[in-house]
């Protein structure tokens, strides 16, 4: 059976993840974080994310509305993050994501599979980012106008849910 995989990449399904196990902020150095089950790690892995300062790449699937909050205030202090990739649990579920007032200064590339309630402001702010995905977002305003701004956007994605 043929299977194409650019449904596959882009069903939230496709982003199955690992669950972490409470210890993962042990690994202080650790660069890449992918892909991690966020409904099943629980209050876990965001504990356990704060302790990550290190990491460069951060793919979180099932993102659900309880946890994004704490997950916000945990990529604030990720200051060498340069790649973040956030799938929400269900194309149902309205994630806010504007808690981050302090982007880390170096991401440049950001993809959001999930309903959002608003375009994230914090996105105005990243000067290096050079890829934007928004997939099923369903947003209602305009993203354009929030991008204008972004010096070194090269790559711009909408996608709605297949």
């Amino acid at each position: 059976m043929h299977h194409d995989r650019t449904v596959e990449y882009n069903t939230l399904d496709s982003f199955r993840g690992m669950r972490v196990q409470k210890g993962i902020g042990c690994l202080e150095n650790l660069n890449i974080l992918a892909v991690v089950d966020a409904h099943c790690s629980g209050a876990n892995l965001i504990k356990e994310l704060e302790k990550l300062r290190q990491l460069r790449w951060l793919t979180i699937s099932k993102l659900t509305k309880e946890n994004e909050r704490a997950l916000c205030v945990s990529i604030q202090i990720m200051n060498h993050l340069e790649r973040l990739n956030l799938v929400s649990i269900s194309t149902d579920e309205i994630l806010e994501l504007q808690s981050i007032l302090s982007p880390p200064p170096f991401l440049y590339h950001v993809v959001l599979r999930s309903r959002l309630q608003s375009f994230p402001s914090w996105i105005t702010k990243l000067q290096k980012l050079s890829t934007l995905g928004l997939n099923n977002t369903r947003l209602i305003e305009d993203p354009l106008n929030n991008l204008k701004g972004l010096p070194n956007l090269e790559y711009l994605w909408f996608r709605a849910s297949i």
